[in-house]
């Protein structure tokens, strides 16, 4: 072979060489091109996803929107648990949400589950025990997962968790700076959501009981009439007045006073249906407004309650027991052109003469045909914060 051969093949192994590198760059730099695509469509979907949740004004909105987005744009299954404590004011305020894949759980489960880590971690060597924990009814299907602690001021909120059933979908190896982004995010807004909820409670609420205050009332039964004209159901109120109230207060203080306010307030909550609404109406006057009841059985509950306080003693100290004794007035709405606060003057009309007949009674005294609301639906759903909720929307 000549030297001029030999130059020649040297050149040809050289371009060769080249060549195969710019190829290889070629598909380094597609490769690095179509994960700055993906990563700028994850990022704008985060955004958007991000803008959803600052834009609902109610923890179910959020739950029920974050939730799906996530499952359809990225093929996931996600599930969200929020601290039950998160509250600023009240220790255990949980608004209701209705999603199977929410939860709300206590501080040290969370923590617990979180091993202290306030980052998110991927994780796909998963034990059965760990699957169970994140995804109660999908433990089965789950292969990896990614889990976003939620955190504010330093305090756990709670975590996102998103599982996959491809193995290699959440490796541990593999970046979280968007998935940090994003817990960040969604933690401030479970945070102002839930402070807007516990300021939208507080204005409706009796600070001493828990029970709806006299404010509530009125949109109570403006909500009830709507009811009536829709499908004509009829509505009842039953109007409750304390006996030997002052008494007590003048006995015993005005502490004893306050007690036995709260207790009365209890046997109502654990007597009554979910879809009742409790009101402190003012004092020692309580209103329980009962939809899709006629008077009949708003009669029967009358009854209950009475027999209920009849046998729930309070002890006020030493050697100290009161029954708490009350007064029922009862009356219900069948007529869309009856005005709300006829209703009421109608149960106060009825309470006064349970008054005048001596207390510890209700009035109208007729038998009730229909039977007391059955035991089975008679507890109401409380809030961790002891405030009935009502299904209606």
């Amino acid at each position: 072979m000549t030297t001029q051969d030999k130059v020649i093949d040297s050149n040809k192994k050289i371009i060769h060489r080249i060549s195969g590198e710019n190829t290889e760059l070629r598909k380094r730099l597609k490769e690095i091109y179509e994960r700055i695509r993906q990563n700028e469509q994850i990022l704008a979907h985060f955004s958007e996803i991000e803008n959803l949740v600052m834009e609902c004004n109610h923890l179910d909105e959020l739950v029920h929107r974050l939730l799906r987005e996530m499952d359809d744009r990225f093929n996931v299954l996600t599930v969200l648990q929020i601290s039950n404590s998160t509250s600023v004011n009240l220790d255990t305020f949980c608004p209701e949400v209705h999603h199977d894949r929410f939860a709300w759980l206590p501080d040290e489960i969370l923590t617990r589950r979180l091993g202290g880590q306030s980052s998110p971690f991927l994780k796909n060597a998963l034990t059965p025990e760990e699957v169970r924990e994140f995804f109660p009814k999908d433990s089965e299907t789950i292969r990896s997962m990614a889990v976003i602690p939620l955190y504010r001021r330093g305090k756990v909120l709670g975590c996102l968790t998103l599982g996959s059933e491809e193995p290699c979908r959440y490796q541990p190896d593999m970046s979280t700076h968007f998935l940090d982004q994003l817990g960040k995010k969604i933690s401030l807004g479970v945070e102002s959501i839930i402070m807007l909820e516990e300021l939208r409670k507080s204005s409706v609420t009796d600070p001493l009981t828990g029970l709806y205050n006299r404010n509530y009332l009125t949109h109570v039964l403006d909500r009830e009439k709507d009811r009536l004209a829709r499908y004509t159901t009829p509505f009842s109120c039953i109007l409750i007045d304390l006996d030997g109230f002052k008494q007590l207060n003048d006995t015993y203080g005005h502490q004893a006073g306050d007690r036995m306010l709260i207790h009365f307030a209890k046997i109502l909550r654990h007597n009554l249906r979910k879809t009742d609404i409790c009101v402190r109406y003012g004092g020692d006057e309580f209103v329980v407004v009962l939809p899709h009841c006629n008077m009949s059985q708003a009669l029967a509950t009358a009854h209950k309650l009475a027999r209920e306080a009849n046998e729930a003693s309070l002890s006020l100290g030493e050697n100290v027991t009161v029954l708490p004794r009350a007064s029922f007035g009862v009356s219900d709405c069948w007529s869309v052109q009856e005005e709300p606060d006829t209703v009421l003057a109608a149960a106060d009309i009825n309470l006064y003469e349970a008054k005048r007949r001596g207390g510890n009674t209700v009035f109208p005294q007729a038998v009730p045909s229909a039977p007391a609301i059955p035991a089975a639906d008679s507890h109401l759903h409380l809030s961790a914060a002891g405030q009935e909720k009502s299904s209606e929307p």
